[in-house]
């Protein structure tokens, strides 16, 4: 019976210890392998998924469809309408010269221009936004693969400047610049939406789910207090009568005594929203929201009411008027017409100064400030108009 016996060749045992080490190496790094491929594909892989996708992922964004403005009895003041937009994928063109040359006089840009764009190694380009029906017809007839449709929404005034100031304007990027729709822009806007599409070795955007052919999500729509028909007169009227005295400007507004409503706001100059680009700033404001004007004799019945508060006069009290003049320090107050002796009542009637002189001697500069303060004069209303001025009351 024969004996193992160990070896003592030194180079044997080398050799073994080394076919161990590397063995053993190499086990080594596949368990770290393997551990390392479980915990990216099984523990990590939300992060890992996200990160490659952030990597590759290049959506299209999509503006929602603006919320429309209603008049209280629902009658449209501002929408927005869809209309067809132009947009091409170069790399579905043969010959973007020939292309740029037909669609040059159809969309009325220059051919070199779209020549340029045609051009490009993307998968998507404008071309175009807003097509009238003449267009996309002739377009259609083309036939051309490379270039299609994307139905896009425009704001659009049917009653052109009826209620322009207050209704204000909204840019092509569907962003309120003036008016309502500005103030309520976020919530008319509403919120964008996306069209999935990624990245491809060179960089060039592929839309994996065809190309986009509708705009986003909706926005709010906004139903006010102003009354179409009450707004069309207010207007009517105020232009007359701004010619009448040729004046420079003018402002109307109607408000229902009962509610506060606001049923009309007009103002002179007017402007076409639809072409706000044409008209300049100066004609965008708001006269009656933005401009301080001195009230007159409307102001009469605020004195009157708080000399009643105070209990400083009655109704029926009499006050002389001075035959039409009425001297106060080094001031002379006059009315149009000579009155000698009227009630309170009388004064409001034919909006008597110097009667209204000697009501607000009996109430005081003191009070009568307390109580303007209290009807609100010096603060903005909070109407949610742009630009309000809260108005000038100066202290005693």
């Amino acid at each position: 019976m024969k004996r193992k016996t160990k070896t003592h060749n030194p180079e044997i045992r080398w050799f073994r210890f080394r076919v161990f080490l590397v063995t053993g190496g190499l086990l080594f790094g596949f368990a770290l392998l393997i551990a390392r491929s479980f915990q990216v594909q099984f523990l990590q892989w939300e992060g890992w998924a996200s990160v490659a996708n952030k990597q590759v992922r290049r959506d299209l964004r999509l503006e929602p469809r603006r919320g429309d403005i209603f008049d209280r009895n629902g009658q449209e003041l501002a929408v927005s309408i869809e209309m067809e937009s132009l947009a091409a994928n170069p790399r579905l063109i043969e010959d973007p010269a020939a292309c740029a040359r037909q669609l040059a006089p159809i969309i009325e840009i220059p051919a070199a221009s779209l020549k340029e764009k045609l051009g490009q190694q993307r998968a998507f380009v404008w071309l175009k936004h807003y097509l009238s029906p003449r267009q996309v017809e002739a377009i259609r007839a083309l036939k051309n693969k490379g270039i299609h449709f994307v139905k896009e929404h425009r704001r659009y005034y049917p009653n052109l400047e009826l209620a322009g100031h207050v209704l204000g304007f909204a840019g092509r990027d569907h962003i309120g610049l003036e008016g309502l729709e500005v103030a309520q822009d976020l919530f008319l806007r509403g919120h964008s939406g996306t069209h999935p599409g990624a990245k491809d070795a060179r960089g060039q955007i592929i839309y994996t789910h065809g190309l986009p052919v509708e705009s986003g999500p909706y926005g709010y729509s906004l139903q006010l207090t102003l009354d179409k028909r009450i707004q069309y007169i207010a207007e009517r009227e105020l232009h007359k009568t701004v010619s009448e005295y040729e004046a420079k400007s003018g402002m109307t507004v109607v408000i229902d005594p009962q509610s506060g409503e606001i049923l009309a706001m007009a103002v002179s100059p007017t402007f076409n929203p639809n072409y706000f680009v044409s008209s300049g700033p100066s004609a965008w404001r708001n006269r009656a929201v933005t401009d301080a004007f001195e009230p007159g004799s409307t102001f009469k019945i605020f004195l009157v009411a708080a000399a009643l508060e105070e209990g400083l006069v009655r109704p029926d009290d009499l006050f002389y008027c001075e035959q039409g003049k009425y001297k106060v320090m080094n001031h002379t107050i006059h009315d149009l017409k000579k009155f000698g002796w009227l009630s309170l009542a009388q004064i409001l009637r034919y909006s008597s100064n110097i009667g209204a002189a000697k009501v607000a001697e009996k109430l005081g500069a003191d009070r009568f400030y307390h109580h303007m303060r209290g009807f609100g004069f010096g603060t903005t209303t909070g109407l949610g108009l742009p630009g309000e001025t809260p108005g000038l009351i100066r202290p005693p």
